[in-house]
């Protein structure tokens, strides 16, 4: 079973121009985590994916990242780690990073036994 979160909105500082250092920028994050079937109906039997959206908001935050590719490894590995998950997907999109592209974006995926830079979900 997977838990999906997308168009998580996150400000912070991501990018190597002098412009981008100086101002917050929007990034949309995607997440996607294996999670095993909860087996009753209860909260305390699933991962809480409030927490998990509340974890990549605060790290993001916190963080001033140069690289968009920085900011999805490390906020999978931060995922990963503190709710115990084998298997964690993300996306993180930096509208107007260029002037003729919509947006670029960094895909990672870390798996108990593989790190790939970009199979997506």
């Amino acid at each position: 079973m997977n838990i999906r979160i997308d168009g998580l909105e996150v400000v912070a500082i991501v990018g190597v121009r002098e412009r981008e250092r100086d101002a917050p920028q929007t990034l949309l994050i995607d997440l996607e985590f294996a999670v095993p079937p909860p087996g009753t109906d209860a909260l305390e039997a699933a991962v809480d994916y409030s927490e998990v959206i509340r974890l990549v908001c605060e790290h993001v935050k916190a963080g001033r990242y140069q690289l968009i590719e920085t900011v999805a490894e490390t906020t999978v590995e931060r995922v990963a780690r503190t709710f115990g998950l084998d298997d964690v997907w993300i996306r993180v999109v930096k509208p107007g990073a260029s002037d003729v592209a919509r947006f670029v974006s960094a895909e990672y995926r870390l798996s108990v036994g593989r790190e790939s830079g970009g199979s997506g979900p």
